[in-house]
């Protein structure tokens, strides 16, 4: 969430918060190339058309690929999670992936069964069923495909939306997230994800408080030009 402080035309000092979590990926757009990613089960990875490439590499099953990550999980935190992925091959299914040091577990979408020939957004919600600390964090995405075909994904999300409660965030219709159904959360988050997340204004100090609780007196035109006692 980003926040900065400005002086409006009046004097009055506004506060700017974007109501974005927190991505728990980073470079999740390939702005540096493949940096932070690596090729777990099946994966290949490069970049093309300024998106990660993924072939498959050993096997015409699931790909997977990830990034470290230190993260406390427990079943009660909700994640959504989005990727944007192009290929000419039907997608089955894609999932987020949460490693410990000796095994992983998932969150999967659901079946789609569709061929994304242009970028399309796919996005998923839900828990994971054990409490655990990740080592890493990662994507897998089921095509039905041979080996040494490729795909492309760009713009990989990874939102924990219980966090989101926490911070008393509202929906479009000033609902808050806790009054919320998972499918009622999700289908808010892929609006903001598409449109952009909505910001908050609001105003810290205004040039017509009075923040000393005090009177003000006007100077005269004298005292204004002599401020100082004796001054001769």
């Amino acid at each position: 969430t980003n926040a900065f402080e400005i002086n409006d035309e009046t004097g009055d000092v506004i506060k700017i918060t974007g109501n974005e979590p927190a991505n728990l990926v980073v470079n999740s757009d390939f702005s540096d190339g493949i940096s932070s990613w690596a090729g777990y089960y099946n994966a290949s990875l490069s970049i093309e058309d300024n998106a990660l490439k993924v072939i498959k590499s050993a096997a015409n099953n699931i790909s997977r690929f990830r990034q470290p990550k230190e993260l406390n999980i427990s079943t009660e935190d909700l994640f959504y999670f989005s990727i944007d992925i192009k290929s000419s091959h039907s997608l089955s299914y894609f999932q987020l992936d949460a490693y410990d040091s000796n095994t992983s577990k998932s969150i999967k979408s659901p079946n789609y069964n569709v061929i994304p020939t242009d970028f399309t957004t796919f996005s998923h919600i839900g828990n994971f069923a054990s409490n655990f600390t990740t080592t890493h964090l990662g994507i897998s995405v089921y095509l039905h495909s041979e080996i040494n075909t490729s795909y492309l994904v760009d713009n990989i999300r990874v939102y924990n939306a219980s966090q989101m409660k926490l911070k008393g965030i509202k929906n479009d219709d000033g609902v808050p997230f806790t009054n919320l159904t998972n499918e009622e959360i999700k289908s808010q988050l892929d609006i903001w994800v598409e449109n952009g997340f909505p910001t908050v204004v609001e105003k810290l100090i205004s040039k017509s408080d009075n923040l000393f609780n005090g009177k003000f007196n006007t100077l005269s035109s004298l005292d204004s030009e002599n401020l100082v006692a004796n001054s001769d």
